[in-house]
C-alpha cells in the first residue's frame, strides 16, 4: 500500500503506510471556490482510535502543520516517527482522523473529518 488519500462517497481515508513520511495540502475555500486568507489561523489534526479514543498523535500550527496566508493553504506532515505509531505488533491499525482550524476572532471550522488505514513497517 502506498501513502494516499481516496474520497470513499464522502468520507476522506487516509492509507498510510507506517514508518514513512506522509505529506498533504489543503485549502480552505469560500461557497465561490476562492481561497480564504487564512493568516494568523491555527491548526490541529488529531489520529485516534475512536471517536473519543485514544489518540495517537496530534499535529499543531506549531509542529507538523504549515500555514499559509492569502492562499487559504495548511500542510500537514506526518513523520516516519508519528506514523509508525499507528501500528501494533504485528498488523496495520484503523481510526478516525479529523482537522480542526480556528480563526485569530476564535472561529473553529472542521476542515475535514476522516479514517485512516495503516500498513506496518516491515523494515524498522
Amino acid at each position: 500500500m502506498a501513502n494516499k488519500i481516496e474520497l470513499v462517497g464522502e468520507t476522506l481515508v487516509f492509507y498510510i503506510d507506517c514508518g514513512s513520511t506522509f505529506g498533504f495540502s489543503i485549502v480552505y475555500k469560500d461557497q465561490a471556490g476562492d481561497p480564504i486568507d487564512v493568516t494568523g489561523y491555527s491548526a490541529r489534526l488529531s489520529f485516534k482510535d475512536r471517536v473519543g479514543g485514544t489518540e495517537y498523535f496530534r499535529l499543531t500550527d506549531s509542529d507538523g502543520i504549515s500555514v499559509g496566508t492569502t492562499d487559504g493553504k495548511f500542510t500537514a506532515t506526518l513523520s516516519d516517527e508519528r506514523t509508525a505509531l499507528l501500528q501494533s505488533e504485528s498488523s496495520g491499525l484503523k481510526g478516525v482522523c479529523a482537522m480542526e482550524i480556528e480563526s485569530p476572532g476564535g472561529v473553529v471550522v472542521r476542515l475535514f473529518d476522516g479514517k485512516w488505514v495503516s500498513s506496518p513497517e516491515v523494515v524498522d
